[in-house]
């Protein structure tokens, strides 16, 4: 816990927008709990670099020298940064003959209120989730940058659906992220609606005699007969049939993903397969 320097009393204070933790200064406090717990655990810290973001620390141990790229947020989400920029990264460290690593911080202001309504104020006590480096020197890094991601994403989506857990695909969701079905009216928006949805269907689908199984393919032509053309995906879009058996019954559902140019995903939309026929079939170890 980092203790408050200042004040604030509980609940939601009167302040101004410039008592507000963020920015550059969100990025310098988490990075500076970083150095700071790194250095406990025997790292010597040769610089801090918080002019960028995101941002880094710079530390050698045992002769070794490491790269530490840092991203926070505030609860109830944690720091996290694209695939795109881990292979990046970690490409650019390679050539520097460093290790890449990667940390992610959570920030919890200790007023619960604050909490709440994730308010972060300057001088403010904050409780701080660490829990140690990712070790990016394992990333692949494919010749194409993130070559391969959008199938290792599908991959993780059939995961998700077949053992009931979607915890793994919230680190790709996007604050903004849509999640559209052809069988329900209104869209849902945003990561937090999107991660109360997929906590409570992965709790259904534990607790049912459901099975499922799925494999990636490749959109080959979509058909415009009996669906909301909206949610119909281009050719060569790469995504997840899934089976469903339920009480004797099969069902098939086809999700298709979404992705902006930083590798987050965007949208998830679930369809009718048989709007579409399929070309190729991936398959993974």
């Amino acid at each position: 816990m980092n203790k408050p320097i200042k004040d604030w009393g509980a609940g939601i204070p009167v302040y101004s927008e410039d008592d507000i933790l963020e920015g550059v200064e969100f990025h310098a406090f988490c990075t500076n709990a970083v150095a700071k717990q790194m250095q406990n655990d025997g790292y010597t810290i040769e610089g801090v670099i918080i002019n960028n973001t995101p941002t880094q620390v710079i530390a050698n141990k045992n002769g070794k020298r490491f790269f530490v790229i840092v991203a926070g947020d505030l609860f109830p989400y944690e720091g996290k940064i694209s695939w795109r920029l881990k292979q990046e990264f970690s490409l650019f460290c390679k050539r520097q003959n460093v290790i890449p690593m990667f940390a992610s911080v959570g920030l919890m202001p200790c007023d619960p209120v604050r909490a709440e309504k994730r308010l972060a104020l300057k001088y403010d006590g904050y409780y701080v989730k660490y829990l140690g480096n990712e070790d990016l020197s394992i990333v692949n890094i494919p010749e194409k940058l993130s070559e391969g991601f959008k199938e290792y994403c599908v991959e993780k989506i059939i995961d998700a659906y077949c053992s009931g857990h979607f915890e793994p695909l919230y680190d790709y969701f996007d604050d903004e992220i849509q999640f559209h079905s052809q069988w329900v009216f209104n869209p849902l928006i945003g990561k937090k609606a999107l991660i109360e949805y997929f906590d409570g269907k992965g709790k259904t689908l534990r607790n049912s005699n459901t099975e499922l199984n799925g494999v990636s393919v490749v959109i080959a032509e979509s058909q415009k007969r009996n669906g909301n053309f909206v949610l119909m995906s281009k050719p060569g879009t790469i995504c997840a049939l899934i089976g469903q058996k339920l009480n004797g019954k099969n069902n098939m559902i086809f999700i298709t993903p979404k992705f902006n140019e930083r590798d987050d995903l965007v949208e998830l939309s679930l369809n009718d397969p048989g709007l579409f026929s399929f070309k190729k079939y991936y398959s993974f170890e």
